[in-house]
């Protein structure tokens, strides 16, 4: 789904009806509204990417010296270092300390094949046709409308709607582990306004 198509899911979902300009954006207050709607998204998508580990990169690093790396210097922004291989493709013994220093003190100076999960970018306002780097057969982009349409309603000025809302969005940040991620397959949500 690219994010346009996301967004207006949503807009539906949620009694909306978002129409874009000649120029095929949004604007006034169907831009409020689809800003809060890719907040949303934006927040899930990168939330399944931090939890899930969905989205995996195999980079090739030098080690120093003393036979670490800092993380803080892969091309993306690493969630967990999964795996480092030597040069013949097999486990290489490895450590991190702090979080961010891969160390392998058998490999000083030597080019390592380094496998972690990454943090995607954000899908900004201004390009519809974004699509989420996690592909719909792992992780179903429903999802993430769905939580988009809570995270609206939680802004809604009715308490009512803010606190089912609220629930909703507190049940998906605490048990999100046990949440499945092929939510079109399992449930379907009805959003009264």
């Amino acid at each position: 789904m690219t994010l346009n198509e996301m967004i207006q899911q949503c807009a539906g979902d949620i009694d909306e009806t978002l129409t874009k300009s000649a120029a095929g954006t949004y604007e006034g207050e169907e831009l409020s509204i689809a800003t809060k709607i890719v907040t949303g998204i934006n927040y899930a998508y990168q939330l399944v990417a931090r939890e899930k580990y969905v989205l995996t990169e195999l980079e090739t690093v030098t080690l120093d010296e003393r036979g670490t790396f800092n993380l803080a210097s892969l091309l993306r922004p690493a969630v967990r270092l999964l795996n480092v291989y030597d040069s013949y493709g097999e486990e290489a013994d490895w450590s991190l300390r702090n979080e961010s220093l891969l160390t392998c003190r058998d490999h000083a100076g030597e080019q390592l094949q380094v496998e972690y999960a990454f943090l995607p970018p954000r899908m900004p306002i201004g390009d519809l046709a974004a699509e989420p780097l996690v592909p719909e057969n792992r992780v179903d982009h429903l999802l993430f409308c769905y939580y988009a349409n809570f995270y609206v309603l939680s802004l809604e000025p009715d308490n009512e709607s803010r606190e089912k809302a609220a629930t909703f969005l507190g049940l998906f940040n605490s048990a999100f582990d046990q949440l499945q991620t092929r939510v079109s397959q399992y449930m379907t949500i009805s959003v009264e306004r």
